[in-house]
């Protein structure tokens, strides 16, 4: 799982969602934006609650921002790999994201 983060509240279900694949093992990569508005206290804490749960976290470029929002999972469906790929130029809520699901390894 590769995942953007930018601005995401403390209570965030992607947040809780991404430390439980973690914390089970999963492979989890996120980029933490640090220039994101007021919120850089919050996402220091969050990046240290995802690597204790076992993520690999990435901090942005300093001198640029990453407000792109970016999702690519890929996950083992029988003999083949399925992709799904999400991304988003302004904010995703809460609501289930609409996803692209396309198959390849």
């Amino acid at each position: 799982m590769k995942q953007t983060l930018y601005r995401t509240g403390s209570d965030s279900a992607i947040v809780s969602a991404l430390v439980e694949a973690a914390s089970q093992g999963k492979e989890v990569t996120v980029v933490i934006e640090l220039r994101a508005r007021f919120d850089e206290a919050d996402n220091l804490q969050l990046a240290s609650r995802l690597q204790e749960a076992g993520a690999i976290v990435v901090y942005g470029i300093m001198a640029y921002k990453t407000h792109a929002k970016m999702l690519h999972i890929v996950r083992r469906e029988k003999a083949n790999c399925a992709t799904t790929r999400t991304w988003a130029l302004a904010t995703i809520t809460p609501k289930p994201p609409s996803f692209t699901p396309t198959i390849a390894c």
